[in-house]
């Protein structure tokens, strides 16, 4: 895992683009948390919304419309509004669980945190119940930390220093 973790951040270093390094924190994720689901969904502070801007290839994942951030419903949208990771050992048990098509019993999601805001969240699915122990949050914790730092870099190197009061990516990358 910790193999996985260095090499990711050798190509986060290297990486030009959102798209990119949110593909390679996807696949990261996948690996070392051994699940069928993972996503990273980042924010549209204009329209007030997440979205997904990466998830696992190997998974049959339809396409999601943009998660209205001030949705009471959703576990994205609910790590994004409160900036602390959410773990449900049991989906069927959290009535904010909203399925996205795949057959989760557990999910764990952490915020994408710059600065003290929050950009985004990454996002795992498992099939088992209660499959995330404390060592898989805090996987999770540094791939969405490294992540955000590479985004936010990315970011200011292609754009400059912008106000985080707007969209957190330039229209190019969307």
């Amino acid at each position: 895992q910790l193999t996985v973790i260095h090499a990711l951040g050798q190509k986060l270093v290297l990486s030009e683009s959102a798209k990119e390094i949110t593909r390679l924190v996807v696949d990261a994720a996948q690996l070392v948390l051994h699940v069928p689901i993972c996503g990273i969904w980042l924010v549209d502070k204009q329209q007030k919304t997440a979205v997904r801007w990466a998830h696992t290839a190997g998974a049959n994942v339809p396409e999601i419309a943009p998660l209205p951030l001030d949705s009471e419903r959703g576990i994205i949208a609910a790590t994004i509004r409160s900036g602390k990771a959410i773990y449900l050992p049991d989906v069927r048990q959290d009535p904010r669980y909203v399925s996205g098509g795949f057959e989760s019993r557990s999910e764990l999601c952490v915020p994408f945190i710059v600065s003290g805001q929050v950009i985004g969240a990454l996002n795992a699915e498992s099939e088992e119940l209660d499959a995330f122990g404390p060592v898989d949050r805090q996987l999770l914790e540094a791939l969405a930390s490294s992540a955000a730092i590479a985004i936010e870099n990315v970011r200011f190197l292609q754009v400059g220093n912008l106000d985080l009061s707007t969209s957190i990516l330039p229209a190019s990358e969307r």
